[in-house]
């Protein structure tokens, strides 16, 4: 009996995680800070192996690079129509 209701919980958890991942595709907004949080940390490392890259992100452009981040989630969170459950 234990392990049906295991099982059954189980099941309910991948269904949920499935719908919330397809639901996510959907997102423009999700889409975009994933894709941010793999280039701000793939910055440093391109950064230590490719000498011109390092001369190019400074500290300063980091800062403007961040503030174009914000400035596009805030867009973005403006074209949202309905909340990630209705999708």
């Amino acid at each position: 009996m234990q392990k049906r209701i295991a099982v059954k919980k189980a099941k309910s958890l991948l269904s949920f995680v499935y719908t919330w991942t397809n639901r996510c595709k959907k997102s423009l907004t999700i889409q975009f800070n994933g894709l941010m949080l793999v280039a701000f940390q793939l910055a440093p490392l391109v950064s230590e192996s490719l000498p011109v890259v390092r001369e190019f992100l400074t500290p300063e452009i980091y800062k403007w690079l961040f503030l174009a981040v914000v400035a596009v989630n805030i867009l973005l969170r403006f074209k949202t129509k309905e909340p990630l459950a209705n999708k």
